[in-house]
């Protein structure tokens, strides 16, 4: 038992077996990162304030949006090109090359960007920082790429778990004894520096040897694939960080904590979606030139999954809104409920884009994709320049929920001229299952009994309810779905 066990999850054995094992790792690495990261991040909101947290991811957010200068998609690319071609690691030293200069132009970019975007000093101190931890955090991209690529997302589990340790070690040490915004920040920058010298070591030792190349024929073949992908995949992401930093330019720093306090928990739900995406990138990849049945039955289960977890979201989230809240921050952040249930909306956005983006980057359609992205990205800002100042952070939800919703559409336009998704069978009645089932779920979570509980056990009840509901429903298809998978090899 122990040997298949450790076959299951450390070897690759079939498509299905290996989406389930990355599944797996990615899962992991991605609640001790979230859960490790909200229960930091809550902790900071509660002692910093509405007004330091806010100073705090005023920062973080404009931080954020200058980064994707310093990966300009290559993640995606250097995944794609080297599941495809195995030889293409070679090409490996010049794209780490490549790296490094982006980083560095990055860099110099948001330091000199700090002074045009604010006048507070210590929020510019801020961005200092950031941009440094953010600038070697880029560099971890690079090295999961690669794990990804041999689909050994083993290997970034344990990198994130590394790294999280040491930034909730530091960081609470911080908040506890010499609690202040920069101090914080410090403290996420010498962890991130002591976690990148320890996975570059294992890496070069273990895994691959780090060299520098500088083929200028590599650096414009992955650029031209990679920079339509700076943005598209991550819509959703990038809208909140525009606002964010919008609400900022505008002196809104109490706004920008109570903002970022109610997407900071839906963050946490929202890289689920991320995680079955990357699950089942790598296979989509594989699958996409052989016949199309295979890639359909792949890409509706990724579909269904995504439909499984956003419609109970949304349903019990605008529910359970004001005590998620209250539970987390405390009374002085009772303004991020409408917020939050704002928010709502652009999780499931992004729940429903995911596998249509990562449809367009297979297909080679990374520039619509980013031509997408650009028009959702500026009509988001004008919105958001337009709203704040009159509706502050109401309208910076509303800007982001119009042009998130505006992305979608036409991403699932432009998707389906590569796929015939229509002709995936079974995903509307397995959307009618979840609504029915969500609906169950509503009506034991709002029983007015269940609403002195506390909000953790009222969540599990309602996850319960729905899973068992949605067991019952769809109970004669599950069998069905399982055969389908040991049949594509």
């Amino acid at each position: 038992m122990k040997l298949n066990i450790r076959n299951f999850l450390l070897e690759n054995i079939g498509i299905k077996q290996t989406i389930l094992k990355n599944t797996f790792w990615l899962t992991l690495a991605e609640i001790i990162r979230r859960l490790s990261s909200v229960v930091l991040l809550i902790y900071a909101a509660r002692i910093l304030g509405a007004t330091g947290y806010g100073r705090f991811t005023f920062a973080l957010s404009f931080v954020s949006l200058l980064i994707v200068l310093a990966d300009l998609g290559l993640y995606e690319i250097v995944t794609r090109e080297f599941v495809k071609h195995k030889e293409a690691e070679k090409e490996y030293p010049s794209i780490f090359s490549l790296k490094i200069f982006l980083s560095a132009a990055a860099l110099i970019i948001m330091l000199v960007g700090s002074f045009f975007i604010t006048n507070d000093p210590i929020v510019r101190k801020a961005i200092w920082l950031f941009s440094f931890f953010i600038a070697i955090t880029s560099f971890f991209s690079l090295i999961c790429a690669f794990f990804r690529a041999r689909q050994k997302m083993e290997y970034e589990a344990l990198a994130i778990a590394v790294q999280m340790v040491l930034i909730i070690a530091i960081g609470f040490f911080v908040l506890i004894w010499f609690p202040s915004v920069l101090n914080l920040i410090a403290g996420y920058l010498i962890a991130n520096l002591i976690t990148l010298c320890l996975i570059v070591v294992l890496f070069h030792f273990f895994i691959y040897p780090i060299k520098f190349g500088f083929d200028k024929a590599v650096w414009k073949k992955f650029l031209k694939y990679s920079w339509p992908l700076a943005f598209g995949l991550t819509f959703g992401w990038v809208l909140i960080y525009i606002n964010s930093a919008v609400m900022g330019y505008f002196g809104q720093l109490a706004q920008i904590g109570w903002y970022n306090a109610a997407y900071k928990i839906l963050g946490a739900i929202v890289i689920s979606a991320a995680i079955i995406s990357k699950s089942f990138y790598p296979a989509l990849s594989k699958l996409f030139k052989e016949p199309k049945e295979n890639f359909l039955k792949i890409w509706g289960y990724q579909m269904g999954a995504m439909g499984i977890i956003a419609i109970p979201i949304l349903v019990g989230g605008f529910i359970l809104a004001p005590k998620i809240i209250l539970f987390f921050y405390g009374s002085d952040y009772m303004p991020s409920i409408p917020i939050f249930r704002l928010l709502l909306f652009i999780c499931v956005v992004d729940f429903i884009y995911y596998p249509y983006a990562t449809v367009m980057a297979i297909s080679n359609r990374q520039n619509k994709l980013f031509y997408i992205m650009l028009v959702g990205v500026t009509l988001n800002t004008v919105l958001t320049i337009l709203l704040v100042p009159k509706y502050s952070y109401y309208g910076a939800a509303a800007a982001a929920i119009l042009s998130s919703f505006i992305a979608l559409i036409t991403v699932i336009a432009q998707s389906a001229r590569a796929v015939p998704f229509f002709s995936v069978p079974g995903l509307l009645k397995l959307f009618f299952y979840s609504a029915v089932a969500s609906g169950l779920m509503a009506a034991v979570i709002s029983y007015k009994g269940i609403g002195d509980f506390n909000v953790l056990f009222i969540a599990a009840l309602g996850i319960l309810t729905y899973f068992s509901a949605l067991s019952f429903f769809y109970r004669k298809h599950l069998k069905t779905i399982l055969l389908e998978l040991k049949t594509i090899k």
